[in-house]
């Protein structure tokens, strides 16, 4: 069996592959059946929600596509879909100018957004009260 338990880095598609089947491998010997029944479970419901996901995002498309708009009840499932992967493929580019930060008391950290690197023109950090969401919610 290949070696599961290295820590690498960044991982090639083929690496993350075999990681993955180890640790499936890993969690099918779990020693009791309702174990093992209960992670298959877990999987069975993960792959649901995928599929859930995926016909989403398919009907979001498809309203805008025939001139139609997306219906209310999915509209917040879109719009965090679409930024969340726009987020992904974003690559931040340096900024000449100096920058304002607003950081919140429990900010999740983004290795990508290396800041003082960023603005390369000055970083000035405010640090607020409360959560990322609640920034824009009136006191």
């Amino acid at each position: 069996m290949p070696e599961c338990s290295k820590a690498i880095t960044k991982l090639t598609p083929e690496q993350e592959a075999i990681r993955a089947n180890c640790v499936h491998m890993r969690n099918l010997a779990l020693p009791g059946f309702r174990e093992r029944l209960a992670y298959l479970w877990q999987r069975v419901r993960s792959r649901i929600e995928g599929i859930k996901k995926e016909l989403k995002m398919i009907a979001c498309r498809s309203y805008p596509a025939v001139g139609g708009r997306v219906p209310f009840d999915l509209r917040m499932f879109y719009f965090f879909e679409i930024s969340y992967q726009a987020a992904r493929k974003y690559t931040p580019q340096v900024y000449t100018g100096s920058m304002i930060l607003f950081r919140t008391e429990t900010h999740s950290h983004d290795s990508r957004l290396d800041w003082p690197r960023l603005a390369v023109g000055g970083l000035e950090i405010h640090q607020i009260p409360g959560e990322h969401l609640e920034i824009l919610k009136e006191s």
